[in-house]
């Protein structure tokens, strides 16, 4: 049967004592690339000789790769390790005005010579499969100038892009440079890069601040989520409202100037003091701490690496604002043994949008490992929750977003009798409320859910369930009404991997109807169920389905 999920009682967080910071390391790495251009080339040198001058002075560790011997191999050992990259010079990018497709070992990257010393003129793209396999340093900033594409700038004689086309042409353009390394790529079509380096070396206001305050600002900022980069986001600031995109930022643009040059906050002495002393926006590199408890966070921040051990009763992050990130942070509770309401690893209340958590580790709570309320546009995403009593992942009234590449196991091992067995690896739901809408639950694991549902929603509308593996759970997917009798409502569900529930023997069904209206089940594969029925259209309550084109190997 369905549960019926309740509302959350929060407890309250003290702050206790403000964040410092640690000096900065000396000599971090800097490196201007010239590329070739043609006749441009003079005047972007004088550009790329500007930015090294000030870089000088505030470290020793300049590279500087001119054309005509900026060949590939050369790039790629001084982008090596560098904090601070700079470019001048040409660029391809997609969508291109010269249509096609997307061309990854060209485009979205750096136009350099293609043998050493011939001329400035002769140029060939490095594009984005090759910069992600250059390692920057962590945090690292990129400056691209006179970069066509980059910034979402249409080359010269050419026509203005659409609004849809700039946002992508900026989006792709900055993936390859944030798959290696960087926190943030920084393009501007019609200036120098001299106020960004000096920006980052002397002052210490996020990215987006010193972006948005240049020289060469037009006040006509707007923001967009990246598709091509989970969590990330990008900002254009055209010469009109619509045209003349000769300047952008995409990544984590509330990074730090100060984390770029390698300081970091220090972890202070509990975690809710270093999150409230944080600067709206901000994004706090917390790799290497560890706290006896979590926080609430209450404005747009980014947290990033953060270990967090919770006490028996309580919650790890509790978010109550939009726009908040966690990177990388590892959320241990103090037990999954027993049902316990209050302990949730990441939490989210009131209503709030753009909410991501990538690449986290949560285990060991008596409720749920990341229980998201309300929400608009999140994403939970290369996450790890093992380990709980009643929920790896539980979404509730979600407008829009995605679950994918996570991995679940683990869930209601011990302790699901409190709530009639109920146990959900990732499921999509309500609490009464709105229900979910749009949501997107693709390429994730869940694994060993013993007494319930891998994968589950009630009364969910347009909710997709593609290219997931399910094992060891008695029914892998679930799509079910509510306990105030709504209906879920045209889901989909291919290219999932139903694997066997061994050493699960009864109250088996590979997937399960109940009281639906339109749902497509096809292209999904079921192994080792024995005969258990692949769909039970349970007291034959649904209409509008379709099941077809299913490998069912017993």
């Amino acid at each position: 049967g369905a549960a019926v999920l309740g509302t959350m009682v929060l407890a309250g967080s003290v702050g206790l004592s403000a964040p410092s910071s640690t000096a900065a390391a000396a000599g971090i790495k800097v490196v201007v690339i010239l590329g070739p251009a043609g006749s441009q080339t003079s005047a972007n040198r004088a550009w790329a000789e500007a930015a090294a001058s000030e870089a000088r002075r505030y470290t020793s560790n300049v590279a500087r790769v001119y054309t005509p011997n900026a060949t590939w191999s050369r790039v790629r050992a001084a982008m090596t390790g560098a904090s601070v990259v700079v470019y001048v010079g040409r660029g391809s990018g997609f969508p291109s005005v010269h249509g096609g497709t997307l061309r990854p070992s060209s485009q979205d990257g750096l136009a350099l010579n293609p043998v050493a010393g011939v001329d400035n003129a002769t140029k060939r793209g490095y594009g984005e499969a090759y910069i992600r396999t250059v390692a920057l340093a962590p945090r690292a900033v990129v400056l691209l100038h006179r970069t066509e594409y980059a910034s979402g700038l249409s080359p010269s004689g050419y026509a203005e892009p659409t609004v849809a086309t700039a946002r992508r042409r900026v989006d792709n353009y900055g993936a390859g440079f944030l798959a290696a390394g960087a926190s943030a790529v920084i393009a501007e079509h019609d200036t120098s890069p001299t106020y960004y380096v000096r920006s980052i070396f002397t002052r210490n206001a996020s990215l987006d601040a010193i972006w948005r305050n240049a020289p060469t600002r037009h006040g006509h900022v707007t923001s967009f989520a990246s598709v091509r980069t989970p969590g990330a986001t990008g900002r254009t600031d055209p010469i009109r409202t619509r045209s003349g995109w000769t300047r952008s930022i995409i990544g984590r643009p509330g990074t730090l100037a100060s984390t770029v040059r390698g300081e970091r906050v220090s972890c202070g002495s509990s975690l809710q003091a270093t999150v409230d002393a944080a600067p709206s926006g901000a994004t706090l590199d917390l790799a290497g701490c560890s706290y006896g408890a979590g926080a609430t966070i209450r404005k747009p921040l980014t947290i990033v690496g953060a270990r967090v051990f919770v006490p028996a009763g309580q919650r790890g992050f509790i978010v109550t604002a939009s726009g908040v990130t966690l990177d990388s942070v590892v959320v241990t509770g103090a037990q999954a043994m027993t049902y316990s309401w209050n302990e949730v690893g990441i939490l989210t209340t009131g209503s709030i949008s753009n909410f991501v958590v990538r690449n986290a580790t949560i285990r060991s709570f008596g409720n749920a490992g990341i229980w998201v309320g309300p929400s608009t546009g999140s994403r939970i995403t290369g996450s790890t929750i093992e380990d709980t009593v009643y929920a790896g992942i539980m979404v509730i009234a979600a407008a829009g977003g995605r679950v994918d590449g996570n991995v679940v196991r683990r869930v209601g091992v011990r302790g699901a009798a409190a709530n009639g067995n109920n146990a959900y690896g990732i499921a999509v739901s309500n609490e009464g409320g709105a229900v979910s809408t749009d949501v997107v639950v693709d390429g994730n694991t869940v694994e060993s859910v013993p007494t319930w549902h891998g994968l589950d929603t009630h009364a969910g509308v347009r909710i997709s369930f593609t290219n997931n593996t399910v094992s060891g759970t008695p029914r892998a997917l679930f799509i079910t009404s509510d306990s105030y009798g709504r209906k879920s409502s045209d889901i989909v569900a291919t290219g999932n991997r139903f694997l066997s529930p061994a050493p699960i023997t009864t109250n088996l069904s590979t997937v399960t109807t109940y009281a639906v209206t339109r749902a497509t089940i096809t292209g999904n594969t079921a192994s080792g169920w024995g005969s258990a029925e692949f769909l039970n259209d349970y007291q034959r309550l649904s209409t509008g389905l379709v099941v077809s084109g299913n490998t069912i190997i017993p």
